[in-house]
C-alpha cells in the first residue's frame, strides 16, 4: 500500500566526522579529507573493526 500524504522539509542540516555544518563539512569534501580515522579513545578488539568515523561534538544529538 502506497500513502500519499504531504511532506514538508522544514530544513537540511548535517553532523559527521567532517563537521558540525554545511559549509564545513562542504570545504572538507573539496579539500579531499577523510573523516574516518582508526579509534583509539575505545576498545575495539572484539568489534572486528578499528576505524570509525567520530562525531567533532561533545554536545549530545538527542536528548
Amino acid at each position: 500500500m502506497v500513502r500519499s500524504e504531504p511532506i514538508v522539509v522544514t530544513g537540511l542540516s548535517i553532523i559527521c566526522a567532517l563537521g558540525e555544518d554545511t559549509t564545513t563539512v562542504w570545504q572538507a569534501v573539496r579539500e579531499g579529507r577523510c573523516g574516518i580515522r582508526e579509534i583509539r579513545n575505545v576498545d575495539v578488539t572484539q568489534l572486528g573493526f578499528r576505524l570509525g568515523g567520530r562525531l567533532p561534538t561533545s554536545t549530545p544529538i538527542a536528548t
